[in-house]
C-alpha cells in the first residue's frame, strides 16, 4: 500500500530509496511512522499496569503498562468512566487499543477503548465488590468491635501446624505473662481446604468458654496465599463469633477483608501477642508508681490537715479551753437567773390574773346571789320557776338556798298587778298613820322595828288592825 504522503519534488519517493547524499527530512519521516501506525487497526493487549494516580474532575486519565515478561512500557491513555474500579499499579489488566504517535516530540501511545482486569486482577476486582457489599451492610462498623479483654486467662489460637507465627506468639506472650494459657488449633491458612479449616478451628474456639480471646495469625505470604482470609464464608463467620478475634496475617502491602471485620489487626503475629497480654513487669511498675503518687497525696492532704490543727489550736480559745468553758459558765448562770426571774414574774402575773378570774366569775355566779338572801325555785320536774304562771295552787315547789333546799306548797298565787295593788293599799295606810314608806324600811335598820315606835295613839280597832297590816308588810318588804 502506497504511502499517501505527499514526497517534495527532488527528495526520494520512497525510504528504501534514500542515501546519504539524498536524506529525507525528519519531518517526513514523523509523518510516514505516523500514517503507518494509525494504518494498524485496534488490537488486544495484555500487561502490567506499573503507574497510575486517578486525577479527579479529568475527563481522560493517563497510566503506563508493562510487559509481563519483556521490559517494555507504553503510555496508555482512557477515558475517565471506562477505567474500572480496582485498577492500579500491579493490576494485571487486557485492554482494547489504538496506537497512536505523536509527530511533534515523536512519542508512541496507546488508547484504550476497553480495559480489564485479567487473571489476579479480575480476583482483586471481585474482592473489592466483595469488600464494597460487606461494607454496605454494616459489618466493618466500629461499633461492632467487641473490647479485649484487660488480662486474657486462656487464649485461642488458629495457627498452621509448625509455623514461626505460633512460636512468637507463646513466646512472647508467656514472657510478658507467664501464667497466660493457650487452646491452639492447627489448620491450613493457605490454599483449598484453607477456609474449611480455619472456619471449623473458630467455632470450636468460639463455643469454648475458657477462651477469652482469639488470634488468627499467619507468617505473611503473597497476595495469592492470603487469599482464603478474603473468602465471604469466612468472613461472616469472624463477623458472627462472640468471642473477641485479632487477626495478624503480617503483611503490610495487602489487607485480606477478614482484617475489615476482625476486633482488632496487628501488623505481625509478635505484635499480636504483644498488645493481648500486657507486661507484668510494666503493670507491677506502674501499680509502684501509682501507689507513690497515692501515698504522697495521702501525707500532702495530711500534713495540711496537721498545719490546720496547729493553726486552729494556737488560737487562745483552744490553747487555754478551761477559760472559755469558765466563760460559757458564767453566761449560763445568768441566762438561767433571767429565766427564773421571768418564770416567777410569770407565774405571779398568772396567779393574780386567776384570782382576778376566780373573784368574777364567784360574783358573776348564782350561788354568791343565793348566799345573800336569795333562793331558786324550781318545780317537780327541776325546771326554774321564772313566772308565776309557771305553777298553781297546791304545787310542790324546791327553794334552793345557800346550805340547802326547802320544799313547799304554793298555797295563792299573786301576780304583778295583784302586788302592786297590795303595795298601794300599804302606802296608802302607811302614810295617813305616819308609817315609812316600803323603800325607806327596805334600806333602813332602824325603820324595820314593829309598830311601837309610832306615838302610842288611842286607834280604833280598825286602825289598829290596819297598822298591823301595814307592819307586817314593812318587814316583809325589809326581808
Amino acid at each position: 500500500m502506497a504511502s499517501p504522503i505527499v514526497v517534495p519534488d527532488g527528495l526520494p519517493p520512497v525510504s528504501t530509496q534514500t542515501s546519504a547524499e539524498h536524506p529525507w527530512p525528519l519531518w517526513l519521516l514523523a509523518k510516514n511512522v505516523d500514517w503507518m501506525v494509525r494504518s494498524m487497526p485496534q488490537l488486544w493487549i495484555e500487561g502490567e499496569i506499573v503507574q497510575y494516580e486517578h486525577k479527579n474532575g479529568r475527563k481522560t486519565q493517563y497510566l503506563t503498562i508493562h510487559d509481563l515478561s519483556e521490559n517494555v512500557s507504553m503510555r496508555m491513555s482512557a477515558f475517565t468512566h471506562l477505567i474500572p474500579d480496582g485498577i492500579g499499579p500491579g493490576t494485571h489488566v487486557i485492554a482494547n487499543v489504538k496506537p497512536s504517535f505523536w509527530t511533534v516530540n515523536g512519542s508512541f501511545s496507546l488508547f484504550a477503548s476497553d480495559i480489564r482486569p485479567a487473571g489476579i486482577g479480575a480476583l482483586l476486582a471481585q474482592l473489592e465488590r466483595l469488600r464494597a457489599i460487606l461494607r454496605s451492610e454494616g459489618l466493618f462498623d466500629a461499633s461492632r468491635k467487641k473490647k479485649l479483654p484487660f488480662i486474657p486467662q486462656n487464649i485461642g489460637l488458629i495457627v498452621g501446624p509448625n509455623t514461626r507465627a505460633e512460636t512468637d506468639i507463646t513466646v512472647q506472650a508467656r514472657e510478658r505473662w507467664e501464667s497466660v494459657a493457650f487452646t491452639i488449633l492447627h489448620a491450613h491458612v493457605q490454599g483449598a481446604q484453607a477456609v474449611a479449616e480455619i472456619i471449623d478451628a473458630l467455632q470450636q474456639l468460639d463455643d469454648d468458654p475458657a477462651v477469652d480471646v482469639i488470634i488468627m495469625a499467619r507468617g505473611g505470604g503473597s497476595m495469592e496465599d492470603l487469599l482464603p482470609f478474603s473468602d465471604e464464608t469466612l468472613v461472616r463467620a469472624v463477623a458472627r463469633a462472640s468471642t473477641p478475634i485479632v487477626v495478624a496475617i503480617g503483611h503490610q502491602d495487602d489487607h485480606p477483608i477478614v482484617e475489615e471485620v476482625a476486633d482488632l489487626v496487628a501488623a505481625t503475629p509478635t505484635d499480636a501477642a504483644k498488645t493481648i497480654v500486657p507486661d507484668i513487669h510494666e503493670l507491677a511498675e506502674a501499680i509502684d508508681m501509682l501507689v507513690g503518687r497515692v501515698r504522697a497525696a495521702i501525707t500532702r492532704t495530711l500534713n495540711h490537715a496537721q498545719t490546720d490543727i496547729d493553726t486552729i489550736s494556737s488560737r487562745v480559745g483552744l490553747a487555754h479551753p478551761e477559760g472559755w468553758i469558765d466563760a460559757r459558765e458564767q453566761d449560763i448562770s445568768v441566762i438561767q437567773a433571767r429565766i427564773r426571774t421571768r418564770i416567777s414574774s410569770a407565774m405571779t402575773l398568772a396567779e393574780n390574773q386567776l384570782a382576778a378570774d376566780t373573784a368574777r366569775v364567784r360574783a358573776l355566779s348564782p350561788l354568791a346571789t343565793i348566799e345573800r338572801g336569795y333562793a331558786v325555785l324550781t318545780d317537780h320536774g327541776g325546771h326554774v320557776v321564772s313566772s308565776v304562771h309557771a305553777v298553781a295552787n297546791e304545787d310542790t315547789v324546791s327553794a334552793r338556798v345557800s346550805d340547802g333546799s326547802l320544799l313547799m306548797s304554793v298555797t295563792g298565787i299573786r301576780d304583778d298587778e295583784a302586788q302592786q295593788e297590795h303595795d298601794a293599799r300599804y302606802d296608802d295606810t302607811a302614810h295617813r298613820h305616819g308609817i315609812p314608806d316600803r323603800e325607806d324600811t327596805a334600806h333602813s335598820d332602824e325603820s324595820s322595828h314593829d309598830a311601837s315606835h309610832i306615838s302610842n295613839t288611842s286607834n280604833t280597832p280598825e286602825t289598829d288592825n290596819a297598822i298591823n297590816d301595814a307592819t307586817a308588810q314593812r318587814k316583809d318588804n325589809a326581808q
